[in-house]
């Protein structure tokens, strides 16, 4: 079905249709966005806030993110409403606090607790959607008070941070 003219407000949304020429205003990038993850398993003592070290990216389009400070800082003028994600799976713990927490311009914005959940290699997972202005910038931490010291696990699939920003 071809769309010549439009004449009412009765268009159906589940015909096929095979435009010609350009079509503008569609769809869009949200960017800049990024994604890191840690190469290596972290160590966390209990009851200590450690940072994560995030020090691979497998995708950062506006370089925003320091692999040596693990700080992901918004580019100029790329304010606004961002998305941001982050994901931590514990390795081998007794089921206490585990928390994963993202501080903005070094203070406490988001955390996330799965203290309830006494399975020994679950997930931490949170999202968030909020305006941010250009040089915000973002720090994971963990945080135990499970005994001794314990570990995160590494990889893209296991403990992971990534944000972009989002078209309005």
């Amino acid at each position: 079905m071809a769309i010549t003219k439009i004449q009412s407000e009765s268009l159906n949304l589940a015909d096929d249709f095979a435009f010609t020429g350009t079509i503008t205003g569609a769809g869009g990038t949200n960017t800049p966005n990024f994604l890191v993850y840690q190469n290596a398993n972290l160590s966390i003592d209990s009851n200590v806030e450690t940072k994560v070290n995030f020090n691979s990216v497998l995708y950062d389009t506006a370089s925003g993110f320091n692999t040596s400070t693990y700080i992901y800082t918004i580019p100029s003028g790329q304010g606004g409403k961002w998305f941001l994600n982050l994901k931590l799976r514990k390795n081998n713990f007794s089921g206490n606090s585990f928390r994963a927490i993202i501080k903005v311009n070094d203070s406490t914005y988001l955390e996330w607790d799965n203290s309830s959940n006494g399975d020994a290699f679950t997930t931490t997972n949170g999202s968030i959607v909020k305006n941010f202005s250009a040089g915000d910038y973002f720090v994971c931490y963990v945080k135990h008070n499970d005994s001794g010291t314990r570990q995160v696990f590494s990889g893209v699939n296991d403990s992971f941070f990534f944000g972009y920003k989002i078209i309005e």
